[in-house]
């Protein structure tokens, strides 16, 4: 019986762990990687999707003019807190700026997002309290 208890403390650690740990993709996770914006006004824009800081995260690497006059800047941490849910979906956190008249940025928010994957190169992007606003990428092959 003791050996049983002590398997079951075990595994429940194991579990424990596991679930605690928020770097939950792989190193070669499809995901990773330089992604283009396609289909809106903010088509073009481009972001890389790497690991940093024991976080994932996609920064923006390229950024047409009209992207740069609503706010976003080189380098904007674009999305952040990326979890993998399954092997077509993850979870995110994306930068949304408003600018005023001048074309000053005066607010930052983020908000909670889906990813899904309509193609190995193509993913979807989903926000969680606006099921109708989307936007959609495709990978960039020679990053």
């Amino acid at each position: 019986m003791l050996k049983y208890k002590n398997l079951f403390g075990l595994i429940f650690i194991i579990i424990l762990i596991t679930s605690c740990n928020d770097n939950n993709l792989a190193k070669n996770d499809k995901l990773f990687g330089a992604w283009t914006r396609v289909g809106d006004n903010y088509a073009r824009m481009k972001i890389s999707v790497k690991k940093e800081n024991n976080n994932y995260s996609g920064r923006i690497i390229f950024l047409p003019t009209l992207v740069q006059k609503n706010g976003f800047v080189f380098n904007d941490l674009k999305w952040k807190n990326i979890k993998k849910i399954n092997n077509n979906k993850y979870s995110l956190s994306n930068l949304d700026v408003t600018v005023n008249t001048f074309g000053d940025r005066v607010v930052e928010k983020y908000n909670k997002c889906f990813i899904y994957f309509i193609s190995r190169n193509e993913i979807k992007l989903e926000f969680k309290n606006n099921k109708n606003r989307m936007q959609y990428w495709v990978k960039h092959q020679n990053y």
